[in-house]
């Protein structure tokens, strides 16, 4: 039985895009392989191409993991059915709507991977206290990362019906979850287990806890006690899967659709988001992966963001810039004072050591400078190498960069 964190990170590999870029495919093809799989939602195809290997790696994994969920895939696409329907109805109102909750959305996913961190595995754990846990993270993740993003989805389906909203009203998530409800496209997507208990509902039984054991079953309350269900310790787990599977549906249809329409959203987003490290190394991880570059170490401090990479193709001069240039999008998400970064060959020898600024990073993404610029303003250092060795790395990398 996977714990949640391997059930959250499993998307990683699944897709070999890692093992593709092993094999020595170019991350043009790998690229290309990305491209197919997000291609029939996307409508904008110039933008899913700028985004393709920098943003949308895990997208693409998580879209694969889906498809082999047909409720879930169901849900995925009817979503974004309704937030394009919003779109024609009325564009503005939309992206207006889309943005009223990015600050919401994105609180949700930090106390999302907060959970992830939290993860211990439950296998040896008692029927109680799998219970326990299972209701845990079940009402986290509804609590904090799926009721935003139905907020959202709320006005969006009323802004498809050119019905009037208030983002200044607030609805409890019952509310919510009944209008959702009312849509051919979500109703069958909002009942869980064999009961057919509510999203809210299964919300409620994890948030109060109102479990018992009896005869090895975990017996649920819920409707104020008005109504009892039994769960196995199999079938919580599965109702465990089909909470994150439904979050993973939700969030890729959004994801989707704000790429799609990044250039119209923004214009109604004012603030900066705070981002946990963790949203933003997971893009840059993923990215990575699909270029051909494995990272062996990745820290994150309230200064600077250290990245160390193993080359897994053949290294050049090609290969080395097109990591630094890749990880100058650092700046655009974590607004870190410094990139420390290591390239290595397969052998372990650091063959790059540089510290980049926030300024030149910034320069670079803004291209007033080139890669190339910043390279000749580059330190290499001797840190992790012995000088022999350092001396034939400096040898080399004279004899490819000049």
């Amino acid at each position: 039985m996977l714990d949640f964190q391997e059930r959250v990170l499993s998307g990683i590999g699944k897709i070999p895009f890692q093992e593709m870029a092993k094999a020595g495919i170019d991350s043009d093809e790998i690229k290309k392989q990305i491209i197919t799989i997000l291609n029939p939602f996307f409508e904008n195809e110039n933008l899913l191409n700028d985004f393709a290997l920098d943003s949308l790696p895990p997208e693409a994994d998580n879209c694969m993991l889906l498809k082999q969920n047909p409720n879930s895939f169901a849900l995925f696409k009817n979503v974004l059915e309704i937030y394009r329907d919003a779109k024609k109805t009325n564009p503005e109102a939309c992206y207006e709507a889309c943005a009223a909750m990015e600050f919401e959305v994105s609180e949700g996913l930090k106390i999302y991977w907060s959970t992830v961190h939290a993860e211990a595995s439950k296998d040896d754990l008692g029927l109680s206290d799998f219970a326990f846990e299972s209701f845990r993270q079940i009402g986290t993740i509804i609590e904090a990362c799926i009721q935003p993003i139905l907020k959202e989805l709320r006005f969006i389906l009323k802004v498809s019906r050119n019905k009037e909203f208030d983002f200044t009203k607030g609805v409890e998530f019952g509310g919510i979850v009944d209008e959702l409800k009312s849509s051919d496209k979500l109703s069958r997507h909002l009942t869980f287990t064999k009961d057919d208990i509510l999203l809210n509902q299964v919300r409620n039984i994890a948030q109060h806890l109102n479990f018992q054991i009896q005869q090895n079953m975990i017996n649920v309350s819920y409707k104020n006690g008005e109504k009892k269900a039994s769960l196995s310790r199999g079938e919580l787990d599965n109702l465990l899967e089909d909470i994150l599977s439904t979050f993973n549906a939700v969030r890729l249809a959004r994801v989707i659709f704000n790429v799609d329409n990044i250039l119209g959203i923004s214009n109604y987003i004012n603030t900066r988001r705070e981002h946990r490290d963790d949203q933003i190394l997971f893009s840059i991880i993923s990215g990575l992966m699909a270029k051909g570059y494995q990272c062996s170490s990745l820290v994150t401090q309230s200064e600077y963001i250290q990245i160390e990479l193993i080359e897994q193709q053949t290294p050049t001069r090609k290969r080395a810039l097109a990591a630094m240039h890749y990880l100058s999008n650092v700046w655009k998400y974590s607004q870190k004072d410094r990139l420390k970064f290591s390239y290595l060959d397969k052998a372990g020898a650091y063959l790059v050591e540089s510290i980049l600024d926030k300024e030149s990073g910034l320069k670079l993404i803004n291209k007033e400078i080139s890669v190339e610029d910043l390279f000749r303003n580059l330190s290499i250092k001797e840190t992790h190498t012995k000088i022999s060795i350092f001396t034939r790395v400096f040898n080399w990398l004279k004899s490819i960069w000049s």
